[in-house]
């Protein structure tokens, strides 16, 4: 009762500090308004980040550093709770070297040769060697190899009319191939697809009736879609293989032998070793020429006489030998039976031989008056598939397919072994043409078999039409399997797929918006493309505590505009609700959800190459509708001038701009964009400049809170990898980057930030009591970051992130950042020069800068160790410290008290509203431009995440002047992130807006004014702000027009 009372009272002082703004965490985040909302945030807040809470978490040394202001852990309470398959028997064409293999993915995760990392429940291997696997294309090169559990023991078998057959699990994105095609008559596309032996399709419309032919290649969409989506009548790519078989002349009588065992042979095992190898059969022929074959190849046999006869091999030697024909040595089973890798090496005649002992052992023949066929119906698909490769090389047709009703197909019993629904069959149709005769000449059934007619040769055309769909139990799936290829695609049991995919604009697009309430399709049209996007940031919001971001906006929107041809006044009306939608307090705690969109229409060539999407289908390449992008960006950066209707600035969407050699600085390109860019920047700072010469711009793209990533090495961790982004070769260089992390699917799980100025303080000028504090606290971050991933992990699969569960799915590619702030207050401390900032002495900043760059440098070598050890990713980032920089410089004044008032130590903002800096030259100091680029460029290399240079102006300056200074800085500095922030006053009462800080109103008189800046990565009123950053917003320097 006493505890209950306690807590009473508690949220009653809770809800008068709220009102009375006592506590300076009411206005902690400048983007949460006093409301309803914000009290229960802020009362939820507090009452779930008290020590007794934190204690049931984390460490107890990480929560008292955490409380006496040692390090920040970001985003309490909520960051303690928030931040697909083929079988294993499936074929695969793998290269290595000039050794071309027909493998299972079973037998390619084995051929990888190295330890496996397990990362979030999977087991996945780099691919260090060249191994290249066949795709519709060509070889492609092998990046990974995954393996896991599966959810369930459930497979989807897909059969085409070309006579392939995939097996995969229900989840898996499979390529659907759209007939380009509409009725000539009422132009529907609601069409019925009819068999044909001619090169055309014959097709009849289903709502007008009317019938009419297409040529067979008329296709051009690829959609992708679950493998369970998939639906009678679809069409998949299925490409005729031809394999180059070896001249090695085999011994047919063994090839015989091989045959018959593959057909209906097993291995006796005792205590787990192989020990002789039994073939069965009732006939007495097949038996004389079984125990002759095997006496003069391999040892003499025993036989025994049942009701059938049983052949036994009992030699040790020969039951090993046969093992290297299944998939599992220690538990060898039927269904796992293949051919080896090294069999390709044989010719036609061994090929021959051994199809013969398959159809004398479990085949059997029929003819009709056109032609005669083989039917091989056994329990191994990785052998039939092999099978079928190497025979359609050989220039026979062939007819894959699982047997789905055995009351169709005859007895439940085959060879004596009961037919259970968990255990498919799967029968291999081979069709024999004239002149093939002698393939047969080893078989007893084949023997007095006339080979009719033979089989009629026309085109064979890429496209197979889905015929059939089934859903299988598999018993005992233990794996299922995955890769990742460099074209995104590869040949599954001859069928054209693909690998997984993850979180991104395009992906959104090509599977609709999935939410656990409501499903909506692939958008169709550019305001539902958009829509979609806005209620997917929102969403996501309530997953994620920190931002969300898109790449490529502007460039995958444009392909909707294209494709909808709607006005210029019609796309601004779409932008136009998108920014307002994205303004409004619809996140918890009344808060706009903070997002982020990335204009890459000055980008790489690679990355135009990827697909654009409509209605859920590939359409083309992004570079197609460069118009429609530049239509796009003119249109929003038009609304970021307008702003409000108040005039006010648009704080989300904050766009990035991505800057490269390519950009349009004289604006003969870009149809007028580049005036509109810099006139936006210039009134209203509303992007971003990513400088594409400071850093490798295929590493440039876009995502969560500032961060621009090194791309390479999250796709070393990528592992279920992303459709559309990894095309190139895996690079392990580490280098600079900025803001915005790269590339989409990417961010951070969570940030623990050391407070530097304190270590700058204790360490009095020795270098090594400054490492040695340093460890202490980054070792404390690191448990941190380790025990969120897993809690995370938790988060997601106990159903508390259903967005990030189907769009992302994990947590791979996002790093553990180890946060750093007060940099420069850290230098001034540890070098003993609290006026250090204020004296502007070159020699003596240009050691302090040396300084920082050193302790960053340090900080970063010791999280790529943890890389190492903990096989996660983890970056060093300059955090916004919108919280935390206020909050470590009031623990630190308390602290320091006496040091600080005896002015021995700096702490900004001094007693009233002390502050931390969140760069590398404060911006309090009133340093030139030049310079200032110079500085925060050489520091800036050595992040890895988070840095940004933010360039405050007193007055709005000509546009064409201010597109000149950030030209040079793009060319002449290696500032990787940088911005220009005007700050603004807006009249609440007449609606009067300029540039400028103004007490009241020049129009009206009224005092009713806002103040608007950027308080970290974003605007708002000044007003909104915590008294700390309010002190930093009255000490900051502004450039004029003399300053460019």
């Amino acid at each position: 009762m006493k505890a209950e009372l306690d807590m009473n009272d508690e949220v009653v002082a809770l809800e008068k500090a709220y009102y009375d703004k006592i506590d300076w965490e009411v206005q902690e985040n400048a983007n949460i308004d006093v409301s309803y909302g914000g009290f229960v945030k802020f009362l939820l807040d507090k009452l779930l980040k008290k020590e007794s809470v934190l204690l049931e978490y984390l460490p107890e040394k990480a929560v008292k550093m955490h409380f006496n202001g040692d390090i920040h852990i970001h985003k309490l309470p909520h960051s303690l709770y928030l931040p697909y398959s083929f079988y294993g028997n499936d074929i695969v064409i793998v290269r290595k070297k000039d050794h071309v293999m027909l493998l299972t993915l079973e037998d390619l995760f084995n051929l990888v040769d190295k330890e496996a990392e397990f990362v979030e429940g999977y087991e996945v291997k780099e691919v260090s060697e060249e191994l290249y696997v066949l795709d519709a294309k060509g070889w492609t090169r092998l990046r990974y190899v995954v393996r896991h559990h599966p959810k369930d023991n459930y497979l989807v078998s897909i059969n085409l009319n070309t006579g392939r057959l995939l097996l995969t699990t229900k989840d898996h994105p499979v390529l659907i191939a759209r007939l380009r095609a509409c009725c000539p008559k009422c132009g529907s596309k609601d069409l019925l697809v009819n068999k044909t032996r001619e090169k055309y399709w014959n097709i009849k419309c289903k709502v007008c009736g009317t019938s009419f032919r297409l040529n067979k290649h008329n296709f051009d969409d690829l959609v992708v879609k679950s493998a369970e989506d998939v639906k009678i009548g679809d069409f998949m790519r299925a490409p005729q293989v031809r394999l180059k078989l070896g001249s090695k002349k085999g011994d047919k009588k063994l090839a015989y032998i091989i045959g018959y065992f593959l057909g209906d042979g097993h291995i006796l095992m005792r205590k787990g070793k192989p020990v002789s190898v039994i073939i069965k059969t009732k006939d007495e022929e097949k038996l004389n020429r079984l125990i002759s074959y095997i006496s003069s190849t391999l040892a003499n046999p025993a036989v025994y006489k049942y009701d059938t006869y049983i052949i036994v091999i009992n030699s040790v030697e020969v039951a090993k030998q046969f093992l290297k024909f299944y998939q599992n040595k220690e538990r060898p089973l039927s269904r796992e039976k293949r051919l080896p890798p090294d069999f390709l090496e044989y010719d036609e005649g061994f090929f021959g031989a051994l199809l013969s002992g398959m159809i004398d052992s479990n085949g059997s023949l029929e003819s009709d008056q056109w032609v005669t066929r083989i039917s091989i119906r056994i329990n191994s698909l990785a052998l039939l598939v092999q099978l079928q490769a190497i025979l359609e090389s050989m220039g026979l047709k062939t007819n894959l397919r699982y047997i789905r009703d055995w009351k169709k197909t005859g007895t439940k019993i085959l060879h004596g072994v009961p037919i259970i629904p968990h255990n498919p069959m799967f029968q291999l149709m081979i069709y024999v043409p004239k002149g093939k005769e002698e393939l047969l000449s080893q078989s007893l059934k084949a023997k007095s078999f006339r080979i009719k007619g033979g089989v009629r040769k026309k085109k064979r055309y890429d496209m197979g039409k889905v015929t059939s769909i089934d859903i299988i139990e598999m018993e005992d799936l233990d794996y299922v399997y995955d890769v990742e290829t460099d074209s995104g695609t590869l040949l599954v049991n001859l069928v054209y797929t693909h690998n997984c995919t993850g979180w991104s604009y395009r992906k959104l697009l090509l599977n609709g918006l999935i939410t656990p309430t409501m499903v909506s399709k692939p958008p169709k049209h550019a305001d539902t493309a958009v829509s979609q996007l806005v209620s997917f940031f929102c969403t996501a919001a309530q997953e994620w505590t920190g931002a969300q971001a898109v790449s490529a906006f502007d460039l995958y929107l444009a392909a909707f505009v294209k494709h909808d041809r709607p006005s210029p006044k019609a796309v601004k009306q779409m932008l136009q609700r998108m920014l307002f939608d994205l303004n409004y307090p619809t996140r918890i705690g009344f808060q706009s959800a903070f997002t982020n969109i990335t204009v890459l229409l000055d980008t790489n060539e690679q990355f135009l190459e990827e697909d654009a999407v409509v209605a859920g289908r590939i359409v083309g390449k992004l570079r197609d509708n460069l118009d429609e992008a530049i239509l796009v960006s003119k249109e929003l950066f038009k609304l970021l001038i307008e702003g409000d209707a108040l005039g006010q600035p648009f704080s989300f969407p904050i766009p990035t701009l991505m800057v490269t050699k390519n950009f349009d600085w004289n604006g003969s390109k870009w149809d007028g964009l580049t005036d509109l860019i810099f006139e936006a920047l210039s009134k209203r700072g509303s992007a971003y400049l990513l400088n594409g010469s400071a850093a490798e711009v295929e590493s440039l793209f876009s995502m969560c809170c500032r961060l621009t990533l090194d791309v390479e090495k999250v796709k070393n961790f990528e592992l279920n990898s992303i459709l559309e982004d990894f095309e190139e070769e895996l690079r392990k260089s580490r280098g600079a980057r900025g803001l915005w992390a790269v590339p989409d699917a990417t961010g951070s799980i969570g940030v623990v930030t050391i407070n530097l100025p304190r270590i700058g303080v204790l360490a009095r000028g020795d270098w090594n009591n400054l490492i040695s504090l340093l460890d202490e606290r980054i070792e404390v971050a690191r448990e941190v970051l380790k025990i969120w991933r897993e809690k995370y992990k938790q988060s997601l699969t106990r159903g508390l992130m259903p967005l990030t569960k189907r769009y992302l799915g994990h947590f791979n590619g996002h790093y553990s950042t180890v946060g750093l702030v007060g940099l420069p207050e850290a230098a001034a401390n540890f070098m003993g020069n609290p006026s250090l900032w204020d004296d502007l002495n070159k020699v003596e900043i240009e050691e302090a800068v040396s300084l920082m760059k050193k302790i960053v440098s340090y900080v970063r070598k010791r999280v790529e160790e943890f890389e190492e050890r903990d096989g996660c990713l983890y970056n060093v980032e300059e955090v916004p410290a919108e919280s935390a920089g206020t909050r470590l410089a009031i623990l630190d004044r308390e602290k320091f008290m006496s040091k600080l008032r005896a002015n021995e130590i700096l702490i900004p903002g001094g007693n009233p509203a002390p502050f931390y800096s969140n760069s590398v030259i404060p911006y309090y100091a009133s340093v030139p431009i030049s310079l200032r680029a110079e500085w925060e460029s050489e520091v800036q290399t050595e992040f890895t995440g988070g840095v940004i240079m933010h360039l405050f102006l007193n007055e709005s300056p000509d546009p064409e002047a201010l597109k000149k200074l950030a030209r040079r800085i793009v060319e002449n500095t290696n500032v990787v992130y940088f911005s220009f922030t005007p700050n603004m006053s807006v009249c609440l009462r007449c609606d009067w807006h300029s540039v400028g800080v103004f007490d009241t109103c020049p129009k009206c008189g009224s005092n009713r004014i806002d103040v608007w800046s950027r308080i970290v990565g974003y605007y708002r009123p000044v007003r909104t702000w915590n008294d700390g950053k309010k002190a930093e917003f009255k000490k900051r320097a502004t450039y004029g027009r003399e300053s460019w």
